[in-house]
């Protein structure tokens, strides 16, 4: 039943040389600032004209892409090998050109931090930005993960999460963005799919959408365009976004009290500052008695524990190996009415059937709190917190975490994957197929509703 549903989706949505180019100019000044429209220009039309006496170049992009030619292939008769041209692609194209001095700075130490400077086209905007390879693991993978930086003068305009306008976010734009490879799911889906779940349990997490990216005029694969969390992050939520930002790095970042509260956890935001309210924190957690009224009135004011348990249940039920004591973001507001920090969903692909290394994993591994750190090992023993974790089970069964929710989710991401995958499997040899992963999370998800519910019982 489950490959007959895969071999259907797949055959209902495939019906369907590098330039080098010259040297980027860089900008010493990166401070980033929301008056975009000075720097992005939405269409060519701003360069171009009739006239013989009007002297401006081109854009950028517009030049590059000049250079490369706007040949079509027939995508019929595409083989294996044969270069990949844009009007063969069904998700929506990102173009980065890279300089090759700038690209072998980047790969000369893939384990370093470093930023090169990078030409954007996406969405009809071109402009100059910085780029890092991102991620731990990942990097050693051939397959690299990236980071897009709008640190050159603007924040990018537009919102690719969305369609059409929205007043939500409109006028705030984006930062940054991370062009997830995720070489350890060839499915290229499940961290999309569990931060889907996380927000629509109520929780908090980037938004997720799937592009191709062409590399200095070459076909690089599919990569899933990932909202970063960022000051614009919070911004786009309606906070002032000017808090401390805390990233979960390692396994250290267990909720425990330690000696130095940043042991586990990068500072993302006011690096310079102290992290006091951290280090709070973590002594709350640790001293609080495990009765509720004791634990609302101290851990419960320094944290928004509804939203901690929204991410709890999300990579409970998903059965993320390596959530809990890492990858995940703690925010806190600096202003007047501060507020308790908040948890941010991050780093989903080992769930739905896979661990961190891209293994398979059991469904019935990982109970209700998932793997415990030291904030859940206390939760888990207070009836109330027990009871509110139980509730949004059972709701998400109802909902959000139904078969029948979490089903027609993932055909409709398979649904803008899949004309493509072809490209991408060619382009990248992995160790196991979109279509085969498919079946493991179709199978992983009925077998996990029904063991919670189970468990529940």
């Amino acid at each position: 039943m489950l490959r007959a549903r895969t071999i259907w989706l797949l055959a209902a949505c495939c019906v369907l040389a590098c330039a080098s180019p010259a040297s980027l100019s860089s900008d010493d000044a990166h401070d980033a600032t929301v008056e975009y429209d000075v720097d992005w220009r939405s269409s060519w039309a701003d360069v171009q004209s009739d006239s013989a006496d009007v002297t401006t170049p081109p854009n950028a992009c517009e030049y590059r892409l000049q250079q490369e030619g706007a040949e079509l292939a027939d995508c019929d008769a595409w083989e294996c090998g044969d270069n990949v041209l844009a009007n063969c692609l069904s998700l929506p194209v990102l173009r980065l050109w890279i300089a090759d001095d700038q690209w072998d700075k980047l790969m000369d130490d893939v384990k370093a931090d470093v930023e090169v400077d990078g030409l954007f086209y996406f969405m009809g905007r071109c402009g100059e930005v910085g780029v890092e390879i991102h991620g731990g693991l990942a990097r050693k993978f051939a397959k690299k993960s990236l980071k897009v930086k709008f640190n050159r003068g603007a924040w990018f305009p537009d919102d690719p999460f969305i369609e059409g306008p929205d007043p939500d976010v409109a006028g705030k734009g984006y930062k940054q963005f991370v062009l997830k490879a995720h070489w350890v799911d060839p499915s290229l889906m499940r961290d999309h799919l569990t931060h889907d779940v996380t927000r629509a349990l109520g929780g908090l997490a980037p938004r997720v959408t799937h592009v191709n990216l062409i590399l200095n005029g070459s076909y690089h694969g599919i990569y899933a365009l990932t909202e970063s969390i960022l000051q614009d992050f919070f911004i786009r939520m309606g906070l002032e976004g000017e808090g401390n930002l805390y990233k979960a790095v390692s396994h250290y970042a267990n909720f425990k009290d330690k000696g130095n509260a940043l042991e586990g956890y990068e500072k993302k935001m006011n690096v310079y500052d102290d992290s006091d309210d951290l280090a709070l924190l973590l002594k709350q957690i640790a001293a609080a008695p495990i009765d509720f009224e004791s634990f609302e009135s101290s851990v419960g004011q320094s944290l928004d524990i509804d939203l901690y348990l929204a991410y709890s249940v999300a990579n409970a039920f998903t059965n993320n190996q390596d959530a809990f004591t890492k990858n995940y973001y703690l925010y806190h507001e600096l202003e007047e009415s501060e507020g308790p920090f908040l948890t941010v969903n991050w780093d989903a692909d080992a769930t739905f059937g896979i661990s961190w290394d891209g293994t398979e994993e059991e469904a019935d591994t990982g109970g209700l709190w998932g793997k415990l750190n030291s904030l859940s090992a206390k939760l888990q023993k207070i009836p109330e917190y027990r009871a509110a974790n139980a509730k949004i089970h059972a709701d998400g069964l109802a909902g959000p975490l139904s078969p029948t929710t979490l089903h027609a989710s993932i055909d409709a991401i398979t649904s803008t994957i899949a004309p493509d995958i072809r490209f991408e499997e060619c382009r990248w040899e992995k160790e196991g197929s979109f279509a085969d992963h498919l079946e493991v999370i179709h199978a992983f998800v009925d077998e996990r509703a029904a063991i919670v519910e189970d468990w529940l019982d």
